[in-house]
């Protein structure tokens, strides 16, 4: 029976634990827990004493002792309670060396240890009639403690897991649904996306909508503010402040002291390069700035971040072949008869506007790559306001590609007679054949030599995704919405650049990384197909004729535009000269 007296358990660990302290010293040191250690163990214990499972979720910074004290916990009640298993999980061979040398260091100095059946590299068995174990993993092992039963687990930077939704539904399934089971998932952040964030969300929302519900995993953060102890320093003598900068005027809302904002500009100088946006990575104040500022991001935080200031609430919309108005179509308020027929618009176009729009066609691809079960991806993209750099419409759905290519070319027309393509992918030549067939004549045409080094430049219908332009096709976009930083004193850091409203493409936007190799995509389990249609979107931006009130189109033959000379057949005075057929 384990003992529910929390002091007790708290005492015992200070009492009979040995840990290697961080200061230089030849001698081990008693576990005395600190102020986070005891913020943890206070609700494993007030859960517990509800007469509920044990599931706490951790988001935290850096060096808080939160390994450590779980560690501590897992390896008191294993030692303390007979027949019963304790289990940890590490993202990495080395983490789990180092957090079994902990472990095997807390057995061999206990006052009175228990004679032990097995012990090895990352398990120690103890004897008859105990009959505990502690054992220690790496995560990503495929058939990871199934079939097993675990009554303490201990899950260890779950944010860097291998094959994380698999690791996790494996080993949650040997714990058992009972009073006394104990499971603490622990992580730094990781980016946006992914099962450790998923289930973050997750039970901050149940915990939002119920504050008194113990029934889920409890989720608590650890910022670096939370640790005046170590991440403050003393202000030297007569100390020049200046002038308070944005975030340190966030931070003081947040309870920061001086000697904490002062350790952190020490800090960003001698360890960040001077650049605060590297201290939020490893220190975040917030749970939002823990995985905004984390990961290996692609697209900076900064831009999403303004995206979001930025967010707009969209219109559901559809669009429909109608040979009695003017235009051939007509646009009506609210959703589609059909799921694939919604758009979702956040600005009408405006007579004087033209417009440019793009859809990356689904391919059945799923959206994790090693989870056969990950849902598929989606068709997806949108239109931009040509003159205001703005998004005005958005589409997301699951469809038949020649359908995508009827859904384009009616929102084409409506707005203003835009410029459009699918991507050319193989999917997608179904969508340009559809539109070819309705004679539409401001569907993208791209050279060849977009693709390859060659003299013999031909024309060829929509824009194609390849390896060779693919990194200018990202580089092209990040350009577009990253700020102007030179003229940010003057107030003009976000002047002229691309504003994404959508809550959809900025959650593509977090969850945009570099992977192992160094490629840019999505993270597993995540999608991009509304960023990747918006980007080649953009780039008939770049490259087709300026109609109306958006400037001159950019002249550049080294980059082969289809249209660098500003002529297209079909186009007269900025309008079309030929009817579009009708269905």
């Amino acid at each position: 029976m384990v003992a529910t007296d929390a002091q007790n358990e708290v005492d015992w660990i200070g009492d009979n634990l040995r840990i290697i302290p961080k200061e230089l010293s030849a001698d081990l040191a008693p576990l005395r827990f600190n102020k986070h250690q005891h913020r943890l163990h206070y609700w494993i214990e007030f859960q517990q004493s509800r007469g509920f499972p044990v599931r706490i979720i951790i988001l935290k910074a850096r060096q808080l002792g939160m390994s450590t004290g779980a560690e501590a916990v897992l390896f008191a009640r294993s030692f303390r309670n007979a027949n019963r298993k304790a289990f940890v999980c590490a993202h990495d061979d080395d983490q789990s060396t180092e957090l079994f040398r902990m472990t095997r260091l807390f057995e061999q100095n206990l006052p009175a240890r228990r004679p032990t059946a097995y012990s090895s590299r990352k398990e120690i068995v103890w004897e008859e009639p105990h009959n505990s174990s502690f054992q220690v993993q790496t995560a990503g092992k495929e058939k990871l403690k199934r079939g097993s039963t675990i009554h303490y687990c201990h899950l260890s930077e779950v944010a860097f897991y291998t094959r994380d939704k698999q690791t996790l539904l494996s080993v949650l399934q040997a714990v058992p649904d009972e009073p006394g089971s104990v499971v603490i998932m622990e992580s730094t952040a990781n980016g946006v996306g992914g099962e450790f964030y998923e289930r973050w969300d997750a039970a901050c929302e149940r915990v939002r909508r119920n504050p008194k519900d113990l029934a889920g995993y409890i989720p608590l953060f650890f910022s670096w503010l939370d640790n005046p102890e170590e991440y403050s320093r003393a202000l030297p003598v007569a100390y020049e402040w200046g002038q308070y900068d944005p975030d340190e005027v966030h931070l003081m809302d947040l309870g920061a002291s001086h000697e904490q904002l002062y350790w952190r500009r020490l800090i960003i100088e001698q360890k960040c390069g001077g650049d605060p946006e590297l201290f939020k990575q490893e220190y975040p104040s917030t749970p939002e700035e823990a995985f905004l500022m984390s990961g290996r991001r692609a697209i900076p935080a900064v831009v999403t971040m303004y995206h979001r200031e930025q967010k707009e609430e969209p219109t559901p919309v559809h669009f429909v072949w109608d040979e009695l108005v003017d235009r051939g179509v007509r646009m009506d308020v609210g959703e589609g008869p059909l799921p694939w027929s919604t758009w979702w618009m956040f600005k009408p176009p405006h007579e004087e506007h033209d417009y440019v729009g793009a859809l990356d066609i689904a391919e059945g691809e799923v959206a994790d790559q090693q989870d056969e079960t990950s849902e598929p991806d989606y068709t997806g993209g949108g239109f931009i306001d040509r003159v205001t750099k703005r998004m005005v419409l958005g589409y997301r759905a699951r469809l038949d590609a020649d359908l995508a290519g009827d859904e384009l070319l009616k929102a084409a027309i409506w707005y203003n007679d835009a410029w459009i393509t699918p991507e050319a992918n193989a999917a997608g030549q179904a969508s340009l054949l559809w539109i070819k067939r309705k004679m539409y004549p401001r569907l993208y045409i791209r050279w060849q030599p977009d693709e390859k080094l060659s003299p013999k430049a031909e024309p060829v219908y929509g824009w194609k995704t390849t390896q060779g332009n693919r990194d200018q096709l990202i580089d092209d976009f990040i350009a577009a919405v990253r700020p102007n930083w030179a003229q940010a004193s003057k107030g003009a850091r976000w002047s002229r650049k691309l504003v994404l409203p959508w809550d959809e493409l900025i959650d593509e936007e977090d969850s945009f990384v570099y992977d192992k190799t160094g490629k840019r995509q999505h993270r597993p389990s995540t999608h991009d197909d509304i960023l990747f249609g918006i980007m080649i979107a953009w780039q008939l931006h770049l490259r087709c004729p300026r109609t109306k009130e958006s400037g001159p189109v950019i002249k550049d033959i080294a980059r082969s535009f289809m249209y660098a000379d500003g002529v297209d057949a079909g186009v007269e005075g900025g309008h079309i000269s030929r009817p579009v057929a009708r269905r």
